[in-house]
């Protein structure tokens, strides 16, 4: 919304353009229409559409546009204006039209457009349009909500006011009356403000636009604007002064709820931890918050109203400034981190687009900057030593405390997979590991002893599954401040395996010594049960018990049978070997 829609809205004109029996139309500063209503559409031919595109006197006879641009310039300076014109429609028709201008101004009384009435003077009495109290004026001010129109005559002080402007004010209808009636709805100090204002116009003529305070009907208390200008005769004596007063209480009450909660925002962001400034397109500072104060070295006061280009003269060409010219130009975010030598920091700083200008988000990052850099002139230093770790068949990387990878040597790429452009700034702990509880337990005691050796299973770039010997170091910056973790990694895995054959071959071997020594106790027990046996069976007649005597020796031989084959097992001895038929076996 333009500042002459605005202006409208808030002061009550808008309600004009609807209905209302004559031609009504708004142009901004620019001289370019803001508004027409539906009897200067019909007038002029023009749509409203066609008429937002042109210029305030594209719809005068070309004879007549010097003269209408030098009224609309009175009007626009603050003068109140009437002329008569000839007016060019769409079809090519030319008539004659009674114009007034009316000065428009903003709420906080600065002149932001002009307001236009045209009525065609063929179809009005010349009479009415040269009437003494500007009746015309006075009407359409009296249906204006909230607002009134008044004149005093000169010199006699004689007040006449609309009938809207009674009832705002709660006086008697219909009743003379004189100016000093009127300044008596003024409470003090703002009655001696509004009879200064009022009696030096009726004395030189000046204008005036004051914004005052007034009781209305049943006592009410009103914000009010009055504004009034002379009217002169021909020979240029003032005879009436003229204007109008329009209750501006809820423009002012939203005006104090956004100045309250502009107070109550900056008090809030003048909390915030890091720096906030607000530039408007004219690129003056309007807000820097107490964070943005310390960040650029410069009270509020010194900032305020200033240009960024005035304080920060460097910022005109650094990259700073084409990130914030960017964001006022291009209308999108954009965001830099440099070092800014007048301030000797590093500074963070994102601008956003804003309705009025950018927002400015600063960020003291230098503390941040400097361990970076650190960090990179440690990796730097390690990169100078990359043939030596080239050649090294161990696999060498090295981590920040995220776990990222800022270097990694061939040997891991040969013992991995993956090359140093793939792994480097990957995470460690997602890249290696499917299970990385071992992991996080060795990186704990790394930060707590600064080093740690052990054993852990890691997953190749194919998947294979590997055991890795680790030894991880802490790795110090110049100011003896851990900055990285160094992690020399080497695969066991076929170690681990041949150490896990010779663990079982020796416990064979002891089992082998244990079947031997078992083997010949067993033996040492036999041998009495057959002797026995076949002692007894000599003298034995009784062929049952003969038969017993077999059975024992026969069980005695398949025993001792047996106990040689756990004996040639424990030797080492190698057995007969022979072709069997597995069907019959």
């Amino acid at each position: 919304m333009t500042s002459a829609l605005r202006a409208l809205t808030d002061s009550g004109f808008d309600s004009l353009f609807h209905g209302h029996p004559d031609a009504l139309f708004a142009f901004d500063l620019d001289g370019a229409f803001v508004r027409s209503n539906h009897q200067f559409v019909e007038m002029t031919g023009f749509d409203d559409v066609e008429l937002r595109q042109m210029a305030f006197h594209a719809v005068a006879h070309p004879h007549e546009t010097e003269h209408v641009r030098a009224q609309f310039s009175a009007a626009a300076s603050g003068e109140n204006r009437r002329y008569r014109t000839k007016v060019l429609t769409k079809s090519g028709n030319t008539f004659v039209v009674d114009v007034t201008y009316i000065p428009l101004r903003s709420a906080a009384g600065q002149i932001v457009g002009v307001i236009g009435i045209a009525r065609d003077v063929g179809q009005i009495e010349d009479a009415l349009l040269l009437s003494d109290r500007n009746e015309g004026i006075m009407r359409i001010a009296s249906k204006i909500v909230g607002f009134g129109g008044w004149s005093v005559e000169v010199p006699s002080g004689e007040l006449y006011c609309s009938d809207e402007l009674v009832r705002l004010l709660g006086m008697t209808p219909g009743a003379p009356r004189q100016y000093t009636e009127g300044l008596a709805t003024h409470p003090e100090p703002h009655r001696s403000i509004m009879q200064s204002a009022l009696e030096n116009c009726m004395a030189t003529g000046e204008p005036f636009d004051v914004i005052s305070v007034a009781h209305g009907a049943g006592g009410a208390k009103l914000d009010v604007r009055a504004v009034g200008e002379a009217l002169r005769d021909a020979s240029g004596r003032i005879i009436r002064i003229q204007g109008a007063l329009y209750d501006i209480s809820d423009v002012l009450e939203r005006e104090r709820a956004q100045s309250r909660l502009e107070v109550l925002l900056n008090s809030m962001l003048d909390q915030v931890a890091t720096g906030i400034c607000f530039i408007d397109r004219d690129w003056r500072f309007r807000f820097v918050n107490e964070t943005g104060q310390h960040y650029l070295e410069n009270p509020a006061e010194a900032l305020l109203g200033k240009t960024l280009w005035e304080v920060y003269p460097d910022a005109r060409s650094n990259e700073f400034g084409i990130a914030y010219r960017r964001a006022m130009e291009d209308r999108v975010p954009a965001s830099v981190r440099d070092y800014y030598p007048p301030l000797g920091k590093w500074l963070e700083a994102t601008a956003y687009p804003t309705e009025t200008g950018i927002a400015i988000h600063l960020t003291d990052v230098t503390k941040d900057q400097e361990t970076r850099l650190r960090l990179e002139e440690n990796t730097e230093r390690i990169r100078s030593q990359a043939a030596l770790l080239d050649a090294a068949r161990d696999a060498i990387f090295l981590k920040g405390f995220d776990n990222r990878i800022s270097l990694w040597n061939e040997g891991a790429q040969n013992l991995y997979g993956w090359s140093a452009e793939e792994a480097e700034g990957k995470s460690v702990r997602d890249l290696l590991y499917s299970d990385p509880a071992g992991f996080d337990e060795g990186i704990a005691e790394v930060m707590r002893a600064g080093h740690w050796q052990g054993e852990l299973e890691q997953v190749t770039r194919g998947g294979r599954t590997i055991i890795a010997g680790c030894r991880w170091q802490l790795v110090f910056d110049d100011n003896g401040l851990p900055s990285a973790i160094l992690a020399v990694n080497y695969d066991i895995t076929e170690f681990k395996r041949d150490e896990e054959r010779k663990n079982r071959a020796q416990r064979m071997e002891s089992l082998g010594t244990m079947a031997g020594g078992i083997a010949h106790d067993l033996n040492n027990m036999l041998t009495p049960i057959l002797m026995s046996s076949q002692l007894l069976a000599a003298d034995e007649t009784d062929q049952g018990r003969l038969d017993l005597m077999l059975s024992i020796e026969t069980g005695v031989k398949r025993g001792a049978a047996m106990i040689r084959q756990v004996l040639s097992f424990a030797r080492g001895k190698e057995g007969h070997r022979a072709a069997i038929d597995v069907t019959s076996v």
